[in-house]
């Protein structure tokens, strides 16, 4: 009797034990099925991040966003699509001047390592006439010297007039524009 009961005992045990363990393999499986659509929902995201940084992936987006918007605005009278159509270029508006922005930060270039012609290329599309591009390399070919060094600081320097380091047609204005296409 006393072996019957023990095996009971232990064959209740091991059931316990038995349902204890699936529970712990099911809880399991189930964060282990969340961890797995966490992860491909992350690694879709990503995709779309990355094709976002190509050219091609920003036209899809773009165009997604026209089609977006004329559909939209053939939905609703003549008057309310004027507006919205209106409003739809103006956020379009703002976010090309993102989009330039971003264009331009990207293309920035190192003063210490720059050449004339990749500087005037960008000052050029910023704005700047050949004046003040060569006022520009001027100035940065000065303080590059090796008795010099090439910082901000000394670069505004060259546009304060009376200064010994002044820059003949190097003005604050030259000096924005340069830091705007240019980092140190």
């Amino acid at each position: 009797m006393r072996k019957s009961l023990s095996n009971e005992k232990s064959t209740e045990e091991s059931q316990s034990l038995n349902s204890e363990l699936v529970s712990t393999v099911n809880s399991n499986y189930n964060k282990l099925n969340s961890v797995q659509k966490d992860i491909h929902q992350i690694h879709e995201q990503l995709e779309s991040l990355m094709e976002m940084n190509t050219a091609k992936g920003l036209k899809r987006l773009l165009r997604k966003q026209l089609e977006s918007i004329i559909t939209e605005a053939e939905t609703k009278s003549k008057q309310e699509a004027i507006q919205y159509l209106k409003n739809s270029q103006a956020e379009l508006l703002y976010q090309k001047n993102k989009i330039d922005d971003q264009i331009l930060e990207l293309s920035k270039v190192n003063l210490m390592d720059t050449t004339y012609d990749q500087l005037s290329t960008l000052m050029q599309q910023a704005g700047s006439n050949i004046t003040q591009i060569n006022a520009s390399w001027k100035a940065v070919e000065y303080w590059r010297k090796s008795d010099q060094e090439l910082t901000w600081d000394n670069l505004k320097k060259s546009t304060v007039n009376k200064s010994k380091e002044k820059i003949k047609g190097f003005a604050i204005g030259t000096y924005q524009t340069l830091k705007k296409v240019a980092y140190l």
